[in-house]
């Protein structure tokens, strides 16, 4: 994938989606305070250090995750949603009737590169979070002297927000809407490559951000949900999420202001992969670690954020990146177990890439690739899903981005033609518009950047 040694957030997920790497010892568990200013720095047992990690993870999580016993047969190989460089291509998926476990057919054409509009929001730097709310959408990334934001009300026209200041070390790691205002988590990474610890900003109208005094040391703060009581954030440990005995540590907030902070017991022994607000309740996707040894798929539900329902399943899951709700059902993107045939040119194997739910609970699969190619970020756009493609070397000609719906078996693949090349973070939906933010490196030079989707996706 493209270099990225400042700060990727898609490697934050993988590394809390990596739950067959994490050991069994315990750290020290999070410690919460609620401060004005900075937070002190957590012990070295709480630090994550994204640098050192960045090889083992993107090359196990992405393409060599052993299977886990499912109790249920393999689909059979279908042509690979991203391109297969196997000499030999899987058979076609056979057109007809969509099923609940759709098996993706080849994308189609990607649309004229003049489909899209490109806006480089400074110099340097990265954007890495996006999100949209009522007032406008806001992107949040960094630079050489710290923080940065933006804001738009249409998605359009973009102007500098303005961020809490003498800040340098702070990384954004997710970023949310709500009519009650907007919330950022960030982390503080020390020079770039261990980030821990978190505290929380917020913004009435996304112009202007303030941190709101409530921070945690220890861990690492990076899941956040509107939905449920207002808002819920949650920080893991993140060489010991999974753990029987370790519990997140969750902060409910009814405004985006003022947070109470406490450790769920319905979360002991959890690996959240992914956090999403729908509607009432709050869902969360993972593992659960198990006291005989091991971990089964799980999902963990709440109205509250301080009680939580575990429902444990088997959806096949290696991975969970992220999670959208449209309104009416939920939809979540990674990658599920591949055969373990090692790293190299040849496709893998089938893995699947999406799985769905109306209530948070019972999970069923929506979309499979034959090459076990993932999926790390996903919004609902009123009329479908657009998910973006993991980056990776192995399949250098994977579309960007796919778009499409849950009853659909074919999607549509989502490309433009740059200059240079550009790493996608995360993707928002503002007035019609598909926005994916990121990176876009010009002679070596990181610049945030925005792509706009100029014609309707799916």
């Amino acid at each position: 994938m493209p270099e990225h040694n400042d700060f990727d957030e898609r490697l934050l997920q993988r590394l809390r989606a990596y739950e067959s790497r994490i050991p069994d010892t315990e750290v020290p568990m999070t410690d919460v305070q609620h401060t004005r200013g900075r937070f002190p720095l957590a012990a070295a047992a709480g630090v994550t250090t994204v640098g050192v990690l960045a090889g083992v993870l993107l090359a196990f999580v992405l393409l060599n995750r052993p299977a886990a016993p499912t109790g249920e047969s393999s689909p059979s190989p279908s042509e690979s949603v991203l391109p297969t460089q196997s000499a030999h291509p899987s058979p076609s998926a056979t057109e007809g009737a969509p099923s609940s476990d759709a098996t993706a057919s080849p994308p189609a054409e990607s649309p004229p590169a003049e489909a899209y509009s490109t806006i480089l929001l400074g110099e340097s730097g990265s954007a890495l979070g996006v999100t949209s709310g009522p007032s406008g959408a806001v992107v949040l990334g960094f630079d050489e002297t710290g923080p940065t934001a933006w804001f738009s009300a249409d998605g359009r026209d973009w102007q500098p927000a303005e961020v809490p200041a003498g800040l340098e070390d702070m990384r954004p790691t997710a970023v949310v809407a709500s009519d009650r205002g907007y919330v950022a988590a960030m982390v503080s990474c020390l020079e770039g490559s261990e980030c821990f610890g978190g505290e929380l900003w917020y913004s009435t109208d996304g112009t202007s951000w303030a941190d709101t005094g409530n921070s945690i040391a220890g861990g690492i703060l990076v899941h956040l949900a509107a939905g449920g009581p207002g808002f819920v954030a949650m920080a893991i440990e993140p060489y010991a999420a999974g753990s029987p005995g370790v519990t997140p540590t969750v902060l409910v907030s009814d405004d985006g202001q003022s947070w109470e902070a406490g450790r769920p017991s319905g979360l002991s022994g959890a690996n959240v992969h992914a956090m999403v607000g729908a509607g009432s309740q709050v869902v969360a996707l993972g593992t659960q670690g198990l006291e005989a040894g091991g971990t089964t798929d799980a999902s963990w539900t709440t109205a509250d954020g301080r009680t939580w329902e575990r429902t444990d399943e088997d959806s096949d899951r290696a991975a969970v990146y992220d999670m959208a709700w449209n309104g009416e059902e939920l939809l979540a993107v990674g990658q599920g177990s591949c055969p373990d045939v090692g790293l190299g040119p040849q496709c893998p194997g089938e893995a699947r890439l999406a799985w769905r739910s109306a209530d948070g609970r019972s999970w069923e699969p929506v979309l499979t690739d034959a090459c076990c190619g993932g999926l790390s970020d996903v919004i609902g756009t009123g009329t479908g899903w657009v998910a973006t493609v993991t980056p990776g070397e192995e399949l250098p000609d994977a579309p960007r981005a796919l778009a499409g719906t849950t009853g659909e078996s074919r999607w549509r693949a989502v490309d433009f033609e740059v200059d240079n090349d550009v790493l996608i973070e995360s993707v928002a939906f503002q007035d019609g518009l598909v926005l994916f933010v990121g990176e876009f490196r010009q002679g070596g030079r990181p610049q945030p950047v925005i792509v706009i989707a100029n014609e309707p996706l799916p």
